[in-house]
């Protein structure tokens, strides 16, 4: 996985996928993107915003990257943070 880039899918038929779903789990995805940066560096201003580098409709998935910020490191944190809450019970 390259990690200053998320692929977010929804899993469901092709054709069957409802938009507004697809929206809202993307939207999430980015919030949740955007709190990663800002407690990574919380004295400095993230440069661009996150943009699709990707769309794929046969599956449900956009690739999602920041512009202007390469480095960052948010969508490793978010799918390794995922991960731990799918094994415990607590927070990561």
């Amino acid at each position: 996985m390259n990690e200053s880039r998320l692929d977010v899918r929804i899993e469901g038929q092709p054709g069957a996928i409802p938009a507004r779903a697809f929206l809202e789990v993307l939207s999430t995805a980015i919030d949740l993107l955007d709190d990663l940066d800002r407690a990574e560096q919380p004295s400095a201003k993230l440069p661009g915003r996150w943009l699709i580098a990707e769309l794929r409709n046969e599956s449900a998935t956009a690739a999602l990257r920041r512009a202007g910020f390469p480095e960052s490191q948010s969508p490793l944190r978010l799918v390794d943070g995922i991960g731990q809450l799918g094994q415990s019970e607590g927070l990561p």
